[in-house]
């Protein structure tokens, strides 16, 4: 869907975000997220806090800068602080010894392996863990290259212009039916457990197991916001993948700043 239907302010940033939960088990409403698998078993993703400087580690000793087959490091991004710009750092890994984050962070909204030594993206599960609070705020999975996670955070800037979402389900050998929701956090900052849906959808896997629609017009969220897709299947280890497109950018008189550090 084109972004030239409606009007949005100029110097926006494109986002596809989209996740994968391959453990959306019968009647447990589970986040679209990295952590929603049969091993870590976490089905609701949780925000730190407060601001908080994260630890980021893997579980193999291979995904290290110095000279390791997988990955070496990676790019984060999120906000700081609700009422805060966006940032990105460069994080140099350091296998299974932890590596702290330059930047305190409310939310890490992507991070993505930025080199590798060849062998694989990331050999394996690289997590960041919030200090004092030891919450997962983000993770890679073992040679994903990068989060596969439905959840995004906007500052108190910035506003999120989402132009469509989309879901599917796996067809396994037993019908399955799942119900998906596209949700959204208007006070991030006073409480970060409070959602409400957006839209929703259900499907079967005997009949449509994918779904995608437009908004028009588009569905803007003003920050400070959280967003994030939820599932509830009918069947126990449902694989799941959603996602939504949006154009995040600067509230009118609001200056948005993105600061590139060390890359």
């Amino acid at each position: 869907m084109s972004t030239d239907n409606y009007a949005i302010p100029a110097g926006g940033e494109v986002w596809n975000k989209f996740g994968r939960t391959t453990n959306a088990d019968a009647g447990v409403v589970t986040d679209v997220w990295d952590g929603a698998n049969a091993t870590d078993d976490q089905d609701i993703w949780i925000a730190p806090t407060e601001p908080r400087i994260h630890s980021l580690v893997s579980t193999s000793a291979d995904d290290t800068n110095s000279g390791g087959s997988g990955a070496r490091s990676v790019i984060v991004f999120g906000l700081r602080a609700w009422d805060a710009p966006p940032v990105m750092e460069r994080v140099f890994l350091a296998g299974l010894t932890p590596v702290n984050t330059q930047f305190p962070y409310v939310v890490i909204n992507h991070i993505q392996v930025c080199n590798c030594g060849g062998t694989s993206i990331n050999a394996g599960k690289i997590t960041a863990t919030a200090a004092t609070d030891s919450t997962v705020t983000a993770q890679i999975n073992a040679n994903a290259g990068m989060t596969l996670s439905s959840v995004f955070g906007v500052g108190m800037k910035d506003a999120a212009y989402i132009t469509a979402w989309f879901c599917s389900i796996l067809r396994p050998a037993a019908d399955k039916n799942v119900f998906i929701q596209l949700m959204m956090n208007r006070e991030p900052d006073l409480q970060t457990t409070g959602f409400i849906g957006l839209q929703s959808i259900g499907l079967q896997t005997d009949g449509s197991t994918s779904f995608s629609a437009g908004f028009s017009p588009y569905a803007r969220l003003a920050g400070p916001a959280l967003i994030k897709v939820q599932a509830t299947a009918s069947g126990a280890d449902s694989d799941v993948m959603a996602g939504y497109d949006m154009v995040v950018t600067s509230k009118p008189g609001s200056e948005r700043m993105l600061r590139e550090i060390e890359l």
